[in-house]
């Protein structure tokens, strides 16, 4: 298999817009998924897609339709090969985590589709960070963080980027200064 995947921060709202968006584009199904308090897969029609994601924690898309199927997200991909999984990083009273765009594919097609959809994200992201341990105050430059333009301005007005798990925070490159 082989996996396409990009971690960046942004505003959960930019999420599902930018999914509706690649359904549209590329007749793409989709399901929104909640993982917590239960696991939930709902399909969700193109139009429907930034309501339905209200509270959900995956988008995921497929060229092939849905089987909603599983009670884990491990059988749900079990059932469903080669999706593209939106994973929405929540923002919480702590801050806002990393969200990512991932999939496994073996299908060429497919793997074209993807790579071109996490491009086309990457190429309109901002990059580069310093990630701080609040712990110890160790600081590193991570130049391959990325951030949409949304995240970029909860970052200014004072909301904390967070890793995806754990306590580090980013301080984006272009808001230093």
């Amino acid at each position: 298999m082989t996996r396409v995947q990009l971690q960046f921060h942004a505003d959960p709202a930019e999420l599902p817009a930018l999914a509706e968006g690649w359904m549209r584009d590329h007749g793409l199904h989709g399901v929104v998924q909640r993982i917590s308090p239960d696991f939930l897969v709902r399909p969700v029609a193109v139009d429907d897609v930034r309501d339905a994601a209200r509270g959900a924690r995956w988008i995921c898309l497929r060229r092939e339709p849905i089987a909603v199927a599983g009670d884990s997200p491990a059988a749900f991909l079990a059932h469903n090969p080669g999706c593209l999984v939106v994973d929405i990083g929540p923002r919480t009273d702590e801050g806002l985590r990393e969200s990512a765009v991932s999939a496994d594919t073996d299908d060429r097609a497919t793997l074209k589709l993807w790579r071109g959809l996490v491009n086309a994200l990457r190429a309109g992201t901002h990059a580069g960070a310093t990630v701080v341990n609040p712990a110890t105050g160790a600081r590193g430059p991570w130049p391959r963080s990325r951030h949409t333009p949304g995240a970029h301005d909860l970052a200014a007005a004072g909301v904390p980027m967070l890793a995806a798990a754990g306590w580090n925070r980013y301080e984006f490159d272009d808001l230093a200064g």
